[in-house]
């Protein structure tokens, strides 16, 4: 069982990694974009198969629900273009996935020492969130408390990601809490690309900060076994 998990975890991420790599290029090369249609709806299942094949954790239904809410919004994001309702339908799967994750830091805190000793990181977070709504503020019309509901939200997972301080591992907050950081400046770059400032480069870095958030999330999760 143990040399069948370990192969099954090595081509996951094989197939993880490659399928990546497909979704960057076709964000280089725009005229490229059947590789995104091909590698950007394998990379939350390969991922989450890559997850399986570790021991459960705690909190192991609320990942695997982060992972299959982040697939729902990888294929709503895809059609954006063709009506806003994808656009808001997929925010709705990241808010979920998010909450997931929220729920799966959450079980593994049993004492909040980061909240007690230095509380002033918190209220940078916050700070962070207030500040990017006010510069998106004048461009979100219709989505203001969409997209306001969904900075607290985020806000909140970047939060429990820190207060998994001194409850787990020191590499297994370490990894969860940059992967956390990842996914934040990932949304953050989606909302400055459709908001504030398209750029060009914007989805390679939309797409990379995201996918290695996301398995440096699972990957913190399950070393703290």
């Amino acid at each position: 069982m143990m040399i069948e998990n370990l192969k099954l975890r090595t081509v996951s991420l094989s197939l993880f990694v490659l399928s990546l790599g497909l979704v960057i290029i076709s964000g280089i090369f725009t005229d490229l974009n059947c590789l995104n249609i091909i590698g950007k709806p394998l990379l939350m299942p390969f991922l989450a198969s890559y997850f399986i094949s570790f021991k459960p954790i705690k909190g192991n239904k609320a990942v695997l629900a982060a992972l299959l809410f982040s697939w729902f919004g990888d294929l709503l994001l895809m059609f954006q273009q063709n009506h806003e309702l994808f656009f808001i339908a997929g925010l709705l799967s990241f808010l979920i996935a998010h909450i997931a994750y929220i729920i799966a830091f959450r079980s593994s805190i049993k004492n909040y020492h980061l909240l007690k000793e230095k509380p002033w990181f918190i209220l940078l977070i916050f700070i962070y969130g207030i500040l990017f709504l006010y510069f998106l503020y004048p461009n979100l019309n219709d989505l203001l408390i969409p997209v306001t509901v969904y900075a607290i939200v985020i806000c909140g997972m970047l939060i429990f990601a820190i207060l998994r301080f001194k409850n787990v591992k020191t590499n297994s907050f370490w990894l969860t809490l940059l992967g956390a950081l990842l996914f934040v400046l990932s949304d953050s770059t989606i909302a400055i690309n459709k908001f504030l400032y398209p750029f060009s480069l914007a989805y390679p870095v939309i797409i990379a900060s995201y996918a290695i958030g996301q398995y440096l999330i699972i990957k913190g999760l399950v070393s703290n076994n």
